[in-house]
């Protein structure tokens, strides 16, 4: 698998980059921007986007200074609640980003525009998926927007995917 790096951004919350060719890799959910600068800067990597999962500031809250540096995308799923993204993705789509194909899974329940991204496997590597506050270690993110039937519809969608 492509080396996932994980950020700790803020006390319980991670950010991570996903390498997707060259020196370049994804950027998801960058709660802090120095936090993530500094795991660009060890690990030799820029920014190909800026992949955010729903528009609560531990989340989001490090990407007008990571744009204003890195000059790549900001992929949002609410434009209105993430003004900072510069493209609005739906659930369904599938972005190609440099050499790395993400699909983009609705997964509301801890916010009503929550979404998941799948990064599809390439050759011998698995996928990854990246849920933000939708699915947890220990369970299933908090419900502050939906119900607990909408997180379920959610929660299965992502069990839908490969192992």
């Amino acid at each position: 698998m492509a080396h996932v790096i994980a950020i700790r951004a803020g006390h319980d919350n991670l950010s991570y980059l996903h390498p997707c060719g060259g020196n370049r890799a994804l950027v998801i959910d960058p709660g802090d921007a120095a936090a993530v600068l500094h795991g660009l800067r060890e690990h030799g990597l820029s920014p190909a986007a800026i992949l955010l999962t729903h528009h609560h500031w531990d989340h989001v809250g490090g990407v007008m200074e990571l744009r204003s540096g890195a000059r790549c995308q900001v992929i949002g799923v609410d434009r209105s609640l993430i003004p900072a993204s510069d493209r609005t993705v739906t659930g369904g789509e599938e972005l190609t980003l440099d050499r790395t194909r993400v699909e983009v899974i609705p997964t509301p329940g801890h916010t009503r525009t929550s979404a998941s991204y799948y990064v599809r496997p390439q050759a011998e590597e698995p996928g990854a998926v990246y849920t933000g506050d939708t699915l947890f270690v220990g369970g299933c993110g908090r419900l502050l927007e939906c119900d607990a039937d909408t997180m379920w519809q959610s929660l299965q969608r992502l069990a839908a995917l490969p192992p």
